[in-house]
């Protein structure tokens, strides 16, 4: 009478516990609206993970797209093609909760065409990429003052001749109100 529990307790001991295992991923994104054509303007990218997983402000992470493949030839799939699509740097950490920036699209010169070749929602994050950047060293010449010019002085402006000196005659008629 007992022998299910004995195959439920085998079945729980040979299920994987990585298949219990969150994936982190990017789970929206952002960008805000510019007012003109100088305006910088970051996309953030939100992800579904954070200090809990390991996550610090100014790690450099490397994004991978999964796309399932379909063989028609043969009527099934031989599996998912996972691609790395670029690294994001994280600006903002939380507990399970992250915001990351686009630090690098690799080129897909040497690597499979995608749909879309940036970083987008759904594409997960290889957290055994995970880097921090070392911060560059202040060098002498970066911390000498340099010296501001100063301006040059000037006499004053040559004499300009305008088209006329009269003042502008033109009537701009109104219309009346009753």
């Amino acid at each position: 009478m007992h022998w299910y529990k004995w195959v439920l307790a085998f079945l729980l001991g040979t299920v994987s516990v990585q298949g219990f295992a969150k994936e982190v991923a990017i789970f929206d994104s952002r960008k805000p609206v510019t007012l003109s054509k100088n305006d910088k303007s970051y996309i953030d990218f939100y992800i579904n993970a954070g200090s809990e997983v390991g996550l610090k402000k100014g790690v450099i992470v490397t994004v991978r797209r999964s796309t399932s493949l379909y063989d028609a030839y043969q009527n099934q799939s031989p599996g998912d093609l996972k691609v790395e699509v670029g690294q994001i740097r994280i600006i903002h950490v939380q507990k399970g909760l992250s915001v990351g920036r686009i630090y690098k699209v690799f080129s897909r010169e040497e690597r499979p065409i995608l749909d879309y070749d940036s970083i987008m929602v759904g594409d997960r994050l290889d957290l055994s990429t995970m880097k921090i950047l070392k911060k560059k060293a202040k060098t002498e010449t970066a911390t000498k003052k340099t010296p501001v010019p100063r301006p040059e002085v000037m006499g004053p402006p040559e004499s300009v001749e305008f088209a006329s000196s009269l003042p502008n005659k033109t009537t701009i008629a109104l219309p009346q109100l009753q």
